[in-house]
C-alpha cells in the first residue's frame, strides 16, 4: 500500500500555486497597463498609509491654497455644478 502525503504537504502545495497564479495575474496586469514597457511618468512618492499627506501646506495654509486656486481657476468653473443662472 502507498504511503499518502501528510495534509500539511497538500496545503502548503496548494499555498503555493495560489501565490504562482496571484503573482502571474499581477504580471498580466502589469504587462497590459503599460505594453511598450515604457517608463511611467514621475508620481509623488509611495507611503503606505501616509499618502501625500507631507506635501501637503504646513504653513500659511490659507495663502498657499489660494495660490493654487487662482492658478487652476478656470479647472474649478469647469467642474462646478450648473446652476439656473447658467442656463438662462
Amino acid at each position: 500500500m502507498v504511503a499518502l502525503a501528510s495534509p500539511k504537504i497538500y496545503g502548503a502545495i496548494w499555498v503555493s500555486l495560489f501565490a504562482l497564479f496571484c503573482l502571474y495575474k499581477r504580471y498580466q496586469e502589469h504587462k497590459q497597463a503599460n505594453p511598450n514597457g515604457r517608463p511611467y511618468p514621475p508620481g509623488p512618492r509611495p507611503l503606505p498609509l501616509l499618502g501625500n499627506l507631507f506635501d501637503l501646506a504646513r504653513k500659511d495654509e490659507i495663502a498657499a491654497y489660494l495660490r493654487l486656486y487662482h492658478k487652476y481657476e478656470t479647472l474649478g468653473k469647469l467642474f462646478r455644478p450648473r446652476t439656473f443662472d447658467d442656463v438662462a
